[in-house]
């Protein structure tokens, strides 16, 4: 019987909480950047991406995109210049 109730909660539950929640879309996209500028990174340092290659594709991507807000891309770049997990890693300065 219990696990009955447990089965039927667990399959009304996710219908009665339908709140969603609001994304900062600035907050998104500075995740973004900076998760591709680290992931970058880790390639360029274990040895899957040319130096020359990483600083190239970090360089691109400081750039940003006409869809993402500017503040994003430069927050993400402030936040990765004080990072310690990617002081040698070639992000551009």
């Amino acid at each position: 019987m219990a696990l009955a109730a447990l089965a039927v909660a667990v399959l009304i539950l996710p219908i009665r909480s339908k709140a969603e929640a609001k994304i900062d879309i600035q907050t998104y996209w500075e995740g973004y950047y900076v998760g591709a500028a680290q992931t970058i990174c880790e390639l360029e340092l274990h040895g899957h991406l040319p130096k020359s290659f990483a600083e190239a594709l970090l360089k691109a991507l400081s750039e940003g995109d006409r869809d993402v807000p500017r503040a994003s891309v430069n927050k993400a770049f402030a936040r990765l210049a004080t990072d310690e997990s990617v002081r040698n890693c070639p992000l551009p300065r």
